[in-house]
C-alpha cells in the first residue's frame, strides 16, 4: 500500500516541518507492517511538500495510521495537508531487471458500499 499526502509549508516554517515529518515517519517505521516513507519537495513550488509512506498491506496501512500513541504527531502533521489522504495498493512493480505483478487484496464488494454514502440506521439490515 502506498499513502500520500501533500502539505503547504511556509519557507520559513520548513525546518520545524521537516523535522515533524522526520518524527512521524520514524514513529510509523516502528509500527508492524512498515516498509518505507519519505519526504520530499515540489521543484516547482518549493511550499509544497509530500510525505509518502509504503506499508506491507491495507490492514498494517490503517492500524498503522490510527495508532493512538501516534495522534499528536497525526493532528500536527495534518495541520498542513492540503489533499484528502490519498491510499493505492500497487498492482504493477517496475524495475531495470523486472517487473512484479500483483493481484488486488480489495474485497468484492469494495464499490457497493461507502461510510459516506450509507443512509441506513444503525439497527436496519
Amino acid at each position: 500500500m502506498i499513502v500520500s499526502t501533500v502539505h503547504k509549508i511556509e519557507v520559513t516554517a520548513e525546518t520545524e516541518f521537516i523535522e515533524l515529518a522526520n518524527q512521524w515517519l520514524i514513529a510509523l517505521a516502528q509500527l508492524p507492517g512498515w516498509v518505507s516513507g519519505s519526504l520530499g519537495r515540489s521543484v516547482d513550488e518549493v511550499d509544497t511538500w509530500l510525505i509518502q509512506q509504503e506499508w506491507q498491506d491495507a490492514g498494517s496501512c490503517r492500524r498503522g495510521l490510527s495508532a493512538s500513541l501516534l495522534r499528536p504527531i497525526a493532528f500536527a502533521i495534518a495541520q498542513s495537508n492540503i489533499s484528502e489522504i490519498s491510499t493505492f495498493e500497487q498492482l504493477l512493480i517496475v524495475t531495470q531487471s523486472e517487473t512484479k505483478r500483483f493481484l488486488s487484496d480489495r474485497a468484492v464488494d469494495a464499490d457497493t458500499f461507502s461510510l459516506s454514502t450509507n443512509t441506513k440506521k444503525d439497527n436496519e439490515v
